[in-house]
Parts: C-alpha cells; structure tokens; sequence
C-alpha cells in the first residue's frame, strides 16, 4: 500500500511542477509589423484596442526600425492598436488590427496621423 501511495505522490509533483504541459496553451501568435513608409521609425507602439494607454516602446533598446523592414513581435490573438512613430515625430496609426498567427500589418505613408 507505501508504494501505491508513493507512486501516487509522485506523480502528483510531477505534474504540480509543470503546469503547462496540463494547462490549455493560451499561445502567444507571432505577429510582423512591416514599415513601408519611406521613413525610419523610432519607436512602435502596440496595445489592446480596448485599452486607452499605449503602453511601452517595443523598439527600446532594438534600434529603429528602417523602412522596408519588419519587425516581428509575439502577441495573444485579439485586436490591437499599432502605432509608428519617424524619425520626423510623425505618426502612422492603424486601428483595431485582428491579430492571429504568422499574419502581418504593412504601414505605408497613407497611414500618417492627420492631428
């Protein structure tokens, strides 16, 4: 009976010490964000389109981000708000972007903030 109990017991702490093996993966999706603008961007902005705060730069510490380059970023499923902003302090918005796997969003001058 020790040793059904044990094994019992053993078990219990190997699935205890990893738990996303039993949890449902709520996977992140990578997501690229392409800069067709003609302009160097400085600073990329990225948040829930339900939250009012932009919250941090994703390029802080990466460098900028030239034009014809991407950038990829790892992101739950949802609808975001993306904003670049140039080396000019001009920014190019898109609103409630659906992010999913392996998709993109290609901003280009058309998307410049008029305001």
């Amino acid at each position: 009976m020790r040793k059904i109990t044990f094994g019992i017991f053993v078990l219990a702490l190997l699935f205890a010490a990893v738990p996303e093996l039993t949890t449902p993966a709520e996977a992140n999706v990578m997501h690229t964000i392409v800069n067709n603008t003609g302009y160097t961007v400085t600073r990329v902005y990225i948040k829930e389109s339900s939250d009012g705060n932009w919250g941090r730069n994703w390029l802080e510490g990466h460098g900028n981000l030239s034009s014809g380059n991407d950038l990829q970023v790892s992101l739950e499923s949802g609808t975001y708000d993306i904003m670049l902003v140039d080396t000019d302090e001009d920014s190019y918005v898109k609103w409630r972007q659906g992010v999913r796997d392996n998709m993109k969003t290609t901003f280009t001058l058309e998307d410049i903030s008029q305001g």
